[in-house]
C-alpha cells in the first residue's frame, strides 16, 4: 500500500511541474510580436530563450547568404527567425 502512495504522489508531482512548464511557454502572440527585423541573437534570445539550430547557409538561385534559422516550439506552437550577420531578417509563426 505505501508504494502504491508513492507512484502515486510522484504522479501528481510530474503533472503539476508540466502545468507548470506549459504556463511558462514563451512561444505564444505576445512574445512573437515583440520580435523585429534587426534584433540581435542575443536580445531574440532574452525575449524567447535558447532556440533550436535549424540550417545555416540559404541559396536563391545564384545568391547565397550565410543564414542562421532558430526555432522555438512548444507542442504546434512554433516560431522561427532567421538571422543574416547576426540579425534579424525574417520571423514567422505557426498555430500562434
Amino acid at each position: 500500500m505505501l508504494v502504491r502512495g508513492k507512484h502515486l504522489i510522484v504522479t501528481m508531482l510530474a503533472g503539476a511541474a508540466l502545468l507548470l512548464v506549459g504556463c511558462n511557454s514563451k512561444v505564444d502572440r505576445e512574445h512573437y510580436d515583440r520580435i523585429k527585423t534587426g534584433m540581435t541573437q542575443s536580445e531574440v534570445e532574452s525575449v524567447l530563450g535558447k532556440g533550436k539550430v535549424h540550417g545555416g547557409d540559404v541559396s536563391v538561385g545564384e545568391v547565397s547568404l550565410s543564414a542562421t534559422t532558430i526555432r522555438w516550439s512548444d507542442g504546434d506552437k512554433q516560431i522561427t527567425v532567421v538571422f543574416t550577420d547576426g540579425r534579424v531578417v525574417m520571423k514567422q509563426q505557426r498555430g500562434l
